[in-house]
């Protein structure tokens, strides 16, 4: 199954688990980024928007499960699927992940054709970032020069909001509700599903100081994707970095 545009992280230090994961994920069309341990994999995560996770059971600074139980903690991270690669998955194990809601496991060493199966059962699940294009198209009822005009507005109101959130008192107050708002509203008009379901997340519950640098992230990515979909070069400038990891 070929999944064009997604991102998977792998916390592994093991370098043939590497190799196998980075040639399976290359035939699928995807990115890997490729983490260690566990300190590096928070930080990339906090940097872009993952798709699914894959971790080996045991890191030198923790476990797989430690990094489980942060990422359902997550406003932002909570829905990613992660993989658990171990060489042990006996019944106690399997039953203690399955307390905290895993249920996808790959016994190592590694093999290509069990990790692309098991890929392509789970992102058969994961949320499309983007409508296909005809399928916006058809819903407008526009044709492709009106459209680009929409994602063009979308993209420059992107912009507006990311530089509102870069002012300390966006992280207080009712601010944050009404940004979320207008950024759901911009997402579902152009069929950018991923985006619509973080503005969800952020939604309904209170934004945090840790929580809101990834949103930024993920809105970075997003004024790129807009920009990448309409072929602009000269676009305005979001406020920070984009990403050109997110929403693809």
């Amino acid at each position: 199954m070929r999944s064009p545009g997604l991102l998977a992280q792998l916390v592994d230090p093991d370098l043939v688990t590497q190799k196998v994961a980075e040639s399976v994920l290359d035939r699928m069309g995807m990115t890997l980024i490729v983490a260690p341990d566990l300190g590096i994999a928070r930080d990339q995560l906090r940097a872009n928007p993952v798709d699914v996770i894959l971790a080996e059971r045991f890191l030198p600074d923790g476990t797989a499960i430690d990094l489980l139980e942060e990422i359902r903690m997550s406003i932002v991270w909570n829905d990613i699927p992660l993989v658990i690669l171990s060489a042990d998955l006996s019944r106690e194990f399997l039953a203690q992940c399955g307390g905290l809601g895993v249920e996808n496991f790959i016994s190592k060493p590694l093999d290509a054709p069990t990790l692309d199966a098991e890929l392509s059962k789970i992102l058969g699940q994961v949320p499309r970032r983007w409508e296909e294009e005809p399928e916006s198209l058809r819903r407008l009822g526009m044709n492709r020069s009106q459209f680009e005009n929409v994602l063009r507005l979308a993209r420059d109101e992107l912009v507006t909001i990311r530089r509102e959130l870069d002012r300390p008192e966006a992280l207080l107050g009712d601010t944050p509700g009404r940004l979320v708002l207008r950024v759901k509203s911009i997402a579902l008009n152009v069929g950018a599903f991923r985006l619509g379901r973080l503005m969800d997340l952020v939604w309904s519950t209170s934004i945090h100081a840790d929580d809101m640098h990834v949103v930024r992230v993920a809105l970075d990515g997003g004024i790129q994707a807009f920009t990448n979909r309409v072929g602009d070069q000269g676009a305005p400038n979001g406020g920070g970095r984009a990403s050109n990891l997110a929403f693809r």
